[in-house]
């Protein structure tokens, strides 16, 4: 898969979108209410976990293009760290998902 300015561009605004999901929901249990759709299983929560495992998945792509843009590009070596660090965060909310998404299937 090609990885496009455009690619990224979706991929970074849906991410964003999935965090600002996620900061509200924090913020609105801090003061009470909960998002009943994202935690419950609902088929409209199936569905959003399975969309943010898509997107969880698709930033892997992201995280690989930078990695080989580095390698092509000779970055500096200390990038290395910035790379594993990002691949490592990304493939850990994934796992997290995809056990949202086992536990939601579960219920």
């Amino acid at each position: 898969m090609k990885v496009t300015r455009r690619f990224v561009l979706v991929v970074v605004a849906a991410t964003l979108g999935i965090g600002l999901v996620y900061l509200t929901g924090w913020i609105l249990s801090l003061i009470g209410p909960t998002l009943q759709f994202w935690n419950n299983p609902t088929p409209a929560g199936i569905l959003i976990s399975l969309v943010i495992c898509v997107v969880a998945a698709l930033n892997l792509f992201i995280d690989f293009a930078v990695i080989d843009t580095g390698i092509r590009g000779g970055a500096p070596t200390f990038m290395e760290w910035y790379a594993a660090w990002g691949l490592l965060a990304t493939v850990v909310w994934l796992y997290l998902e995809v056990l949202y998404l086992l536990a939601r299937l579960r219920r």
